[in-house]
């Protein structure tokens, strides 16, 4: 397992902009894969691991620059699938209206249901010629794509066919590597995460549950304040014990205290935001924005967290006990703020207590 999820995959790899770089085109086209794997059940635990693979490489040394970069096969990939969004829009305006027609009128529309499946096998055969051809422009030219299938017929199915097999090979392994970091940093958060969140979620009428509530709100402050850095140290590492190695996060705490501190203040106020969604029951169709502010918000926050680990791992030296005073001193506020939010939450949320246990500094992709 530990060489699968140190083998380099597409976006790993190549990359075209020079160190420290930031391509704005790169940038907005792997928001807007992740913020569409985001959005699915499945695709949601490969992009949390893309998005870990990503803070690994900032933790390790690499210019923030590069969480964005885009080698050529990543860059095909991710311009295949915006070309695949392009291609089934018209089908799924298509099956809304259609749907919407049927509720009207109460029954099934046979013509329309033909129509629907023949336009589904015209794009999808749009979409096959397109992803053979590897270009982005081939997603516009569907009377070219038809032109191919009948012109060449059969000659030019082996062609189309191992276009698409070299893009599959490409990202096999790769997305491989993202589900298990992804499941795995998940994991890793909610052993440190839950125990307290659930301390505190519980409403115990007694003083036994006032004390449980006292303990667990201290408990998430100590878990807050260094678990952005323990899931950046296993990023880094790549490995889930790594979450078990607080010495090692506090050493590198001690030795930059004022960039923990600012990545501190950063993830705190990435997830206010959030927080605020849990008051509200987010209507289905609500789920693609949330998606995309959900990735806007969390992660340059996780990459703030990296960086500041990075930091830390290049000084020889803790930090003056007057840089460390201060350090923590900034870190207070964002602790009492969290600390604050989840004691209130339950009262206000639409899930209730449920609400505490979902927070977005557990590294969830999306409100619940």
């Amino acid at each position: 397992m530990r060489r699968l999820l140190d083998a380099p995959g597409p976006v790993s790899s190549g990359m075209n902009p020079p160190a420290g770089a930031i391509a704005p085109l790169d940038a907005l086209l792997l928001l807007l894969v992740l913020a569409a794997a985001l959005a699915t059940p499945i695709f949601e635990v490969l992009a949390v691991g893309f998005m870990i693979g990503r803070a690994g490489a900032i933790a390790r040394g690499a210019p923030l620059g590069q969480a964005f970069a885009l080698s050529a096969e990543a860059r095909r990939f991710i311009t295949a699938a915006v070309g695949l969004c392009v291609v089934f829009l018209p089908v799924v305006f298509f099956r809304a209206i259609l749907r919407e027609q049927q509720i009207l009128e109460g029954s099934r529309s046979i013509p329309g249901s033909i129509a629907l499946a023949t336009l589904g096998a015209l794009a999808g055969a749009h979409a096959w010629v397109a992803l053979g051809h590897g270009r982005f422009s081939s997603f516009f030219r569907p009377i070219s794509s038809f032109k191919a299938l009948r012109g060449r017929g059969s000659t030019a199915q082996p062609e189309l066919r191992a276009g698409a097999q070299s893009l599959a090979r490409s990202l096999a392994q790769p997305a491989l590597s993202w589900l298990i970091l992804g499941l795995l940093g998940l994991l890793g958060s909610a052993l440190w995460y839950l125990p307290p969140a659930a301390a505190v979620a519980l409403r115990v009428e007694s003083p036994w549950g006032v004390l449980l509530l006292v303990l667990g709100l201290f408990g998430l402050c100590a878990v807050v304040a260094i678990l952005p850095f323990l899931q950046a140290h296993f990023a880094a590492e790549r490995r889930l014990g790594a979450f078990a190695e607080v010495g090692a996060v506090r050493a590198r705490i001690r030795r930059a205290p004022l960039a923990h501190a600012f990545a501190l203040l950063a993830c705190a106020c990435a997830s206010l935001p959030l927080q605020a969604f849990h008051i509200f029951t987010l209507p289905a169709e609500a789920k693609s924005t949330m998606a995309f502010v959900t990735l806007l918000l969390l992660y340059p926050a996780h990459l703030i967290a990296a960086w500041a680990y990075a930091r830390g791992g290049r000084r020889a030296h803790d930090a003056p006990w007057a840089l460390r005073g201060l350090g923590a001193g900034l870190r207070l506020p964002a602790l009492l703020l969290m600390a604050a939010i989840s004691l209130l939450l339950p009262y206000v949320a639409a899930h209730g207590s449920a609400a505490v246990l979902e927070s977005a500094l557990f590294l969830l992709p999306l409100p619940r």
